[in-house]
């Protein structure tokens, strides 16, 4: 939140000059922007717009001078200040800067209306397309005013039966717990014991009570679990997570390697241990994004190497050995081609669903963001899950550690089938599109 101040700051400082001959004052052009913004957050100005739409906006909703909010709009226009023009539209030139000005009016709307929650706030709180605005908001409130955050959190402690307002409303308070948190702000012991029973109340995460529910609602739910590493479904050692295939001495990971699981590993050598005997690792070699990432901590890990990846599974390979008789022969390590295209069911002779992928990779699939197990009904036959429309996998392991190129694999469900992927990639790709799962083999 600071960095984000100190570049705002100094923007708006750069004009200042501009501004006085302009007779334009700085709370002038505060209140320009923050209008536009919020109007390009909520969609009642689009990306077409030009600057006179934009200043009529913007004098409308902040109640200025539509001349002043037109000549403030221009100076900050003026060289890509905090504004873009182009062919004629107008653009912030970062959408992190449009959506901290929106969380400025809305910081605004809060102080105008004490005693309640403004309808502007409340849509912005629980609509997930605008979740960065939210936490912005959050952070300014904890940085700005604590009191004014706590009057936030005691409006949304969720009441009553089990409900969808309800699961939202605990997915709020997580974040307004961890954001708030992050940011300094102060909660009680109280505090934390209300989400708790919330969470206990209304957070349900068995997979017949995620089947009933939008997948929009499923994301609210899971997230606010995982935001507080309340997600049970991650709880225990990774081999108990780990579902049957066709070979009896095999098992895969329900799911890909979490945030949170990958996390426990850089904790570990970050404190000086290391991967297994055979490859010491370096305590600041961190996936791609990773504070990013740590705002979804049962999210598929991503932007890991293969080395990092076989590093993992090396070191819990070390781990569960340690921890267990009965494990004191498993061996974890990256699935094979035909190990990964078996959580689908079919045969590793069955070639009918392997198909090599040519396109253009960046495109293949978004940046994961969603919490593992968002789609149970898209399980493979044995149960595994994140196996189609996710990120691409890690597999391996290879003959020859020499070379440079891996594979990842990946699916998608066509015809009700999963048809497998597979990419030859730079083993040293660090990609915010590829993680891992891993297999335990029974080694005897």
């Amino acid at each position: 939140m600071a960095l984000f101040a100190q570049v705002v700051n100094w923007l708006l400082k750069s004009r200042s000059l501009i501004r006085e001959s302009q007779n334009i004052d700085l709370k002038t052009t505060k209140l320009a922007l923050e209008s536009v913004a919020f109007s390009f957050v909520v969609g009642s100005i689009s990306s077409r717009t030009t600057m006179d739409q934009a200043a009529a906006a913007a004098a409308k909703l902040a109640s200025i001078n539509q001349l002043d909010a037109e000549k403030a709009l221009h100076i900050e226009a003026f060289g890509n200040n905090c504004l873009v023009v182009s062919d004629g539209k107008i653009s912030f030139w970062h959408e992190s800067i449009r959506d901290y000005f929106a969380a400025f009016w809305l910081f605004r709307k809060l102080y105008e209306s004490p005693g309640s929650i403004p309808l502007e706030v409340e849509k912005i709180l629980y609509d997930v397309r605008f979740r960065e605005v939210a936490d912005l908001l959050i952070a300014l409130l904890a940085t700005s005013d604590g009191d004014m955050l706590q009057v936030l959190f005691r409006e949304k402690l969720p009441r009553g039966a089990s409900s969808i307002e309800n699961i939202r409303a605990t997915s709020l308070l997580a974040r307004i717990l961890k954001t708030g948190k992050a940011q300094g702000a102060k909660f009680t012991s109280d505090d934390g014991k209300q989400i708790e029973d919330a969470l206990r109340r209304y957070i349900d995460l068995t997979e017949t009570n995620l089947l009933t529910m939008s997948i929009a609602d499923r994301r609210e739910m899971l997230r606010a679990a995982g935001s507080l590493k309340k997600d049970f479904r991650l709880y225990g050692p990774p081999g108990r997570r780990a579902v049957e295939t066709a070979s009896p001495r095999v098992k895969i990971g329900k799911f890909p390697v979490t945030v949170q699981e990958y996390g426990r590993f850089l904790n570990f050598t970050a404190a000086g241990g290391h991967a297994g005997s055979a490859m010491k690792w370096q305590a600041d070699h961190l996936p791609v994004m990773w504070d990013t990432q740590q705002d979804t901590l049962n999210a598929p890990v991503s932007g890991v190497d293969w080395q990092q990846a076989d590093a993992y599974c090396r070191w819990l390979t070390v781990q569960m050995r340690s921890e267990h008789k009965r494990w004191s022969k498993i061996v974890v390590r990256l699935p094979s081609c035909d190990e990964w295209r078996s959580m689908t069911g079919l045969a590793p002779v069955e070639n009918r669903d392997l198909k090599r992928w040519s396109g253009p990779f960046v495109s293949r699939f978004l940046a994961p963001v969603d919490p593992v197990g968002v789609y149970p009904e898209r399980a493979s036959p044995y149960g595994h899950q994140d196996i189609s429309d996710g990120i691409w996998e890690w597999i391996g392991p290879s003959l020859d550690v020499r070379i440079r190129r891996k594979q990842i694999v990946s699916s998608e469900i066509v015809g009700g089938l999963h048809i497998t992927f597979v990419k030859r990639v730079r083993g040293v790709l660090a990609s915010p599109l590829v993680g891992f799962r891993i297999v335990f083999e029974d080694a005897v």
